[in-house]
């Protein structure tokens, strides 16, 4: 039986090769993983909007330096 993180870990090489083998040079590759990447963040529930941000959060961007980020939302 197969752990958790053994699984995740079979998933990310099984899309690595996925992509080497679909996109043949460099600029398809990169092309293909950024929009991978993107997918997974957007399925992920990684991006989170504004408005679900609660103020001490705002405060703790603000010394990371996010604070533009969230203010041209």
């Amino acid at each position: 039986m197969a752990t958790p993180l053994r699984q995740v870990h079979q998933m990310a090489v099984s899309l690595f090769r996925l992509i080497g083998s679909i996109g043949r040079s460099m600029v398809v590759t990169n092309t293909l993983g950024s929009f991978s990447l993107l997918v997974v963040f957007v399925l992920g529930g990684f991006i989170i909007a504004k408005r679900d941000i609660h103020p001490w959060c705002a405060v703790r961007a603000h010394h990371v330096g996010l604070t533009r980020l969230l203010h041209v939302w």
